[in-house]
């Protein structure tokens, strides 16, 4: 997801904020990296725009801690 993209889907301006907050919790930059690519923008100038992605790692990472949270709700 692009930063947009995230900014609008969690709720919030500082999206490297909350990148930075996630990978402290234990996903760090190997389970949740930034991958910089070759775009444009608005104003038709070249830029480099990050786009963040769960590695496979950091995919059972979350599954792992969703699982977690469900059974001490059920509790």
């Amino acid at each position: 997801m692009s930063r947009k993209h995230l900014d609008d889907t969690i709720g919030c301006a500082n999206t490297p904020d909350a990148i930075l907050n996630i990978r402290e919790l234990g996903l760090g930059k190997s389970g949740l990296p930034c991958t910089m690519i070759d775009d444009t923008d608005r104003d038709g100038r070249r830029i480099k725009r990050g786009i963040y992605s769960l590695t496979e790692a950091g995919r059972r990472a979350v599954m792992g801690w969703l699982r977690m949270r469900e059974r001490k709700d059920g509790e």
